[in-house]
């Protein structure tokens, strides 16, 4: 969004531009809050189970935070939890600090094409996905006005870490001089960009990522008729995100994901005669990003061979023929860079993508060094 508007969510997909999916953990379980088992979308959240309840207690004590800082992976659930803490902040009817669930302002959040009129969004745009100074000063504005359905207004920013120096120094005089009733929820990826003088006026929280074998079950449940081996990749690929895993199951890139197992086991196979077809259909596929993040996760379960895990990585696709040394996934990693380093520099795609797969079986199947290094 870049403006002050009545709150809209934003749906990123999925690998990934930054921030957290809005709809990531929705999966509709018995309402255990809200009055006559109505679901509020804090009941949708999967995981954070001491985030959610120390944040509960804080609105049942009626001491929710001027501002809070929701840190986590992107896709973790970050924008699920804001909006389920404003459903709880501006509930018509709540009980205790928990939302209702059924009010006219509830049904308002939970439902993104109407938005509140208490509640605002604002996002990252343009090339840089950075959020512009106009931004911050208009919800500065917006949040010193009187509430028109609440008693209070509420500011999402999705991108804490996204501030240039012009919008965080604009931000801060809201954080440094709150107006009655304002409340603000930053969402952001770590720390590390964000202003000191930012991090000091805000409650910090962090999300952390989903257990697998619980984003697994709530996949099996959100996604019934898919077939399991789908499930368990995207649950991997999701890495306990899942606003991230839900995106490899949506059609365009679950084909791409099944594709790729097949694919994986050409190059397991050691059949060069296969790659330039491979290598036309990667690139008529026209998603790049996917197929190293692809690649990059069937790596992954070879070093995870190596590590006693619980579950194991549960990759699921073709191993490569006899033991792999630690030194040739690192070597296989450095060529997927040096591909991706290549068509961002317009390299023809078809010429890059065949090199890749030439040196990928040549390092991984064959134990050689790469052509390219």
């Amino acid at each position: 969004m870049g403006r002050a508007a009545a709150y809209s969510p934003h749906r990123r997909q999925p690998i990934h531009r930054g921030d957290s999916d809005p709809g990531a953990g929705v999966d509709r379980r018995p309402d255990n809050h809200a009055g006559e088992g109505r679901v509020t979308l804090l009941d949708t959240l999967i995981g954070h189970h001491e985030v959610r309840q120390r944040l509960e207690h804080r609105l049942h004590d009626g001491k929710f935070p001027h501002a809070l800082l929701l840190l986590g992976p992107p896709g973790v659930g970050k924008g699920l939890l804001a909006r389920g803490l404003a459903q709880a902040l501006l509930c018509a009817t709540p009980k205790r600090g928990v939302a209702c669930g059924a009010c006219p302002a509830c049904r308002q959040i939970e439902d993104p094409t109407v938005g509140h009129p208490d509640l605002m969004g604002i996002e990252p745009v343009g090339k840089k996905r950075e959020i512009p100074i106009d931004a911050v000063r208009q919800a500065n504005a917006w949040l010193g006005l009187t509430p028109l359905a609440a008693k209070r207004r509420l500011l999402i920013l999705d991108g804490a870490d996204r501030l240039n120096r012009f919008s965080a120094n604009a931000l801060l005089k809201t954080l440094e001089e709150p107006a009655p009733g304002a409340h603000l929820i930053l969402l952001g990826v770590s720390t590390a960009r964000v202003l000191p003088t930012i991090l000091s006026r805000c409650v910090k929280m962090h999300l952390h990522p989903v257990a697998q074998p619980d984003l697994l079950v709530w996949l099996s449940q959100k996604y019934p008729d898919l077939p399991e081996t789908s499930l368990a990749r995207a649950a991997v690929i999701g890495g306990g995100a899942p606003g991230v895993a839900r995106g490899w199951l949506e059609e365009k890139r679950l084909k791409i994901m099944e594709r790729f197992g097949e694919d994986a086991a050409i190059l397991a196979r050691c059949e060069p005669a296969s790659l330039l077809e491979m290598a036309q259909r990667w690139v008529s596929m026209d998603d790049f990003e996917a197929i190293g993040i692809l690649i990059r996760a069937w790596l992954r379960q070879f070093f995870d061979a190596m590590i006693p895990q619980d579950g194991g990585s549960g990759f699921g696709l073709t191993p490569l023929p006899g033991a792999v040394e630690p030194q040739r996934l690192l070597q296989a990693e450095e060529r997927i860079t040096l591909w991706e380093e290549d068509l961002e520099r317009m390299v023809n795609p078809l010429l890059a993508t065949e090199g890749l797969l030439i040196d990928l079986q040549r390092v991984l199947v064959h134990g050689r060094k790469a052509y390219r290094t």
